[in-house]
């Protein structure tokens, strides 16, 4: 496995953990979790891409 693809893993595991603990977060505005989903949506965008492009 190439080191990218671990950085990608990485990365991936540790959004996955955030995305779990932000479900049980009672106390944001709307303005916030919607910011919030908007960052995670599109960091696992980003991450798609990445592993995405590897193999070009």
């Amino acid at each position: 496995m190439s080191m990218l693809s671990m950085a990608i893993q990485r990365q991936r595991k540790k959004l996955e953990e955030i995305e779990s603990r932000f479900y049980s977060w009672t106390h944001l505005s709307d303005q916030q979790e919607e910011d919030i989903t908007w960052l995670i949506t599109n960091m696992k965008d980003s991450l798609d891409n990445m592993e995405g492009s590897r193999g070009s």
